[in-house]
């Protein structure tokens, strides 16, 4: 399995479990508006939670990021979309509140969070980077 596709699936399972601590404490979303904290389990699914990025979010990046393992502009197009789809997951995750607090549970998720996001861009970026450069080198 490719790398990206491991590290995008890491993202989903974390961001599964940042989504239950997410609602077991009622931290609403921030980005993108103020969720309420009575609905959080509701707003995971779009909006995700002040320390999960959304779920439709993370599935759409997962299919993406099998997507970007085939050859040709079609993968490297998919993998450009997870590079940028990581970055507005880090910016968003700078943005959340949770990162203000020192909370000895959701401090930490809120960081793994952002690191994640930025070994997928990483990882997109260097797909991007080898694919380009193996497409170069044969024309």
């Amino acid at each position: 399995m490719p790398r990206l596709s491991v590290i995008a699936l890491a993202f989903g399972a974390f961001t599964l479990v940042a989504s239950v601590v997410g609602i077991a404490r009622h931290l609403p979303y921030q980005f993108g508006g103020t969720g309420d904290p009575d609905s959080v389990a509701a707003d995971a699914f779009l909006h995700g939670t002040g320390i999960s990025a959304p779920l439709v979010f993370v599935a759409v990046i997962i299919v993406l990021a099998w997507v970007a393992g085939r050859r040709g502009w079609i993968g490297i197009a998919a993998a450009a979309v997870v590079a940028l789809l990581g970055t507005v997951g880090i910016l968003a995750g700078f943005m959340e509140p949770a990162l203000r607090t020192l909370d000895p549970l959701v401090t930490p998720i809120a960081v793994l969070g952002i690191g994640l996001a930025a070994l997928l861009v990483v990882s997109a970026v260097r797909v991007v980077l080898t694919a380009t450069g193996n497409r170069r080198s044969t024309v």
